[in-house]
C-alpha cells in the first residue's frame, strides 16, 4: 500500500511539533482551499521540489507517490500556474517542518506564515471570492512575518530580529581597529579589481562545493551575465557566504566579525547611490545547507549587532555555511542602473579560524516577501574568496567595468 500523501496525513503526522497550532490552522485552510482544485488534494500531483516532504520522524514521502507533477503538467498555462502556486505552499510547509526538526521554532512559524500568505494567492486564483471573504472575516495578513532566507534571503531582512535569532550585544576588543562608520571603507581601484578578477582567486571554500560556479571566485554579472537588472527587478540585497577553507576544518570556537558594510548602485550617468548600510539596519542571516540542498532554507543561528556597529556570529558547523546579509533590500530605478558595488570590513576573532568569505548580491522584484522563482529574484554574482584572519580586511565586490572604476571610483576608493 502506498504512503498517504493527503493533506489530512500532513496535519496528523506533525501534530506534536512546536509549530502545530499554526500548522493545524494552515492545513485546515489548505483543505478548504484546494477542494475545488481537481487532482491536487490526494494524488500528489506536484513538482520535484515538493516531493521530499518526509523527515526523520514523519511518514510523508512524496517520492513514493505515483502521480507526480511531470505526468500531470498541463500544456494549459493557467493550470500550470495553479500547480506552481500549490507547490510553493507545499515547499513552505516542508521548510517549516525542517526548521522545527532543527529546533528553529521561529523559522518554522515564519515559514508557516509564508504558507498562509501563499494560500491567499492560491485561493484568489481558485476562487476569486475567497480573498474578499477572507478580508471580511479579519483574517491575519503576513506582511510582517516573512521568513529569513539569501542567495538567498526571503524576508528582506528585518533589523529587529526576534530574540531566538539574536545574541546580546558583545563588547568589542578595544585594541582592534574600528572603521569610521560615518565614511565608506577606503581602498584602491587595484584592490577592488584584485578581489573581482577570477584569475586572482587564491583560496577556495570546502564542503565539496567545487561544482558551483562561485567556487572558483568571481561569478555571473560581468562574466556570463549582464550587469544591468532585468526590468522586473527594482531592489537588491547584499549577502555573504562563510565556509571552512578547502582542506581544513573550521575552528568551532571562532567568530566572524563584520563592520561598515555598504551597498551602492552605479547609474548610467556616472553617479554612485547608496542603497544599503549596515550602520543603519544591522546584519541578519543564518545557516544554510553547505550543498544548498534546499537553496532557500536558512536556519536560526545567533547574530550579535553591537553598539559600536560590529556584527558577529560563530563559525558554521560541519554541513553548513553561514550567510549574513545587510538587513533590508535597497531600492532603485532599474532603468538607470548598470552595476553595483559593495564594501565592508571583516575579520575573525582568532588567527586559526580556517574560514573564507565572499561577497554576493541578488536582484529582487519587491521590497519584501519570498525569493522563490525568477519572478521574485535572481542572482547578481559573487566576488573572489577572502581568507579570514584576526586583522580587519576590506571586502569588495563590483560589477562595474575597470575603465569606469578608474574613471569614476566608488565612494572611499581612489584610482
Amino acid at each position: 500500500m502506498g504512503k498517504d500523501c493527503s493533506l489530512d496525513s500532513v496535519g496528523q503526522n506533525y501534530n506534536d511539533h512546536s509549530i502545530s497550532p499554526i500548522l493545524s490552522e494552515v492545513m485546515e485552510e489548505l483543505q478548504r482551499s484546494v477542494m475545488s482544485f481537481p487532482g491536487l488534494r490526494n494524488d500528489c500531483s506536484h513538482s520535484q521540489g515538493a516531493r521530499n516532504f518526509g523527515h526523520s520522524s514523519g511518514s510523508i514521502d512524496f517520492a513514493d507517490c505515483e502521480n507526480i507533477y511531470e505526468a500531470n503538467h498541463s500544456s494549459e498555462p493557467a493550470k500550470n500556474s495553479l500547480l506552481d502556486k500549490f507547490e510553493e505552499v507545499l515547499l513552505d510547509i516542508e521548510r517549516a517542518i525542517r526548521a522545527s526538526d532543527r529546533g528553529s521554532a521561529r523559522m518554522a512559524r515564519e515559514w508557516m506564515h509564508e504558507a498562509a500568505a501563499d494560500l491567499q494567492d492560491l485561493g484568489a486564483v481558485l476562487e476569486p471570492n475567497l480573498a474578499a471573504s477572507s478580508g471580511e472575516t479579519g483574517s491575519d495578513s503576513c506582511e510582517d512575518c516573512q521568513p529569513s532566507t539569501s542567495a538567498a534571503a526571503d524576508s528582506g531582512g528585518q533589523a529587529d530580529l526576534p530574540s531566538e535569532a539574536t545574541e546580546p550585544p558583545r563588547e568589542s576588543d578595544a585594541s582592534t581597529y574600528l572603521a569610521d562608520s560615518s565614511k565608506p571603507v577606503t581602498g584602491s581601484v587595484d584592490e577592488v579589481l584584485a578581489q573581482n578578477d577570477r584569475s586572482q582567486n587564491t583560496v577556495f571554500p570546502g564542503e565539496n562545493t567545487d561544482r558551483f560556479g562561485w567556487y572558483g571566485g568571481r561569478s555571473l554579472a560581468g562574466i556570463d551575465r549582464p550587469t544591468t537588472p532585468d526590468p522586473r527587478y527594482n531592489y537588491l540585497m547584499a549577502w555573504n557566504m562563510v565556509y571552512p577553507e578547502k582542506g581544513k576544518q573550521a575552528n568551532p570556537e571562532a567568530r566572524v566579525e563584520m563592520q561598515n558594510f555598504r551597498t551602492y548602485v552605479h547609474t548610467k550617468d556616472g553617479k554612485w547611490l547608496e542603497v544599503l548600510n549596515q550602520n543603519n539596519s544591522g546584519i541578519g542571516g543564518g545557516l544554510s545547507d553547505a550543498d544548498f540542498a534546499d537553496m532557500y532554507a536558512v536556519y536560526d543561528a545567533p547574530i550579535s549587532n553591537s553598539e559600536d556597529g560590529v556584527a558577529s556570529f560563530k563559525a558554521p558547523p560541519p554541513g553548513f555555511n553561514f550567510q549574513p546579509w545587510i538587513n533590508g533590500r535597497g531600492g532603485f530605478d532599474n532603468q538607470n542602473i548598470d552595476g553595483i558595488y559593495v564594501s565592508g570590513m571583516v575579520r575573525s576573532d582568532r588567527p586559526d579560524s580556517n574560514l573564507v568569505i565572499d561577497q554576493g548580491a541578488d536582484w529582487y522584484a519587491k521590497p519584501d516577501g519570498t525569493a522563490v522563482g525568477l519572478e521574485n529574484s535572481d542572482g547578481i554574482g559573487t566576488s573572489n574568496w577572502l581568507r579570514l584572519s584576526d586583522r580587519w580586511q576590506p571586502l569588495f565586490y563590483s560589477t562595474v567595468s575597470e575603465d569606469e572604476l578608474r574613471r569614476n571610483p566608488p565612494p572611499g576608493i581612489v584610482a
